[in-house]
């Protein structure tokens, strides 16, 4: 389903950002920054892995950039409705998130977004 491949894109893009060199140190000086960044590039790998699945199309969404709260673009994907036409249907594979990280045993850092289950990230592997 568009909701695992979602949660497996941004599990594994914040698995590679976590465990990255020189992060301690960054969310040690600036912790808000650094978590945004993070939600940054979960929400790009997981545009990217819906782009990759079979009939889902991209859609200009109206402006784009700081502060116009738009994407820019909305993936559909063809559905057929009730009485049997055809339509297209947003996808955005339905995941949300929230990452919690403990620097050096004493600083927890939070991130959430939606309503969402953890996702337990260490240096050696990740769990759901």
């Amino acid at each position: 389903s568009h909701g695992r491949v979602a949660a497996e894109a941004a599990r594994d893009a914040a698995r590679a950002f976590l465990t990255g060199r020189g992060i301690v140190p960054r969310l040690r000086e600036r912790p808000a920054e650094t978590m945004g960044e993070l939600f940054r590039r979960m929400n790009a790998r997981v545009v990217d892995a819906m782009n990759l699945q079979p009939g889902v199309v991209r859609q200009r969404a109206g402006p784009s950039g700081p502060g116009t709260g738009a994407p820019g673009v909305l993936l559909l994907e063809p559905v057929t409705e009730a009485d049997g036409s055809s339509a297209l249907d947003v996808t955005d594979g339905g995941t949300t998130a929230s990452v919690v990280v403990v620097v050096d045993g004493r600083f927890l850092y939070t991130a959430a977004c939606g309503d969402s289950s953890g996702v337990l990230i260490t240096a050696g592997a990740g769990a759901e």
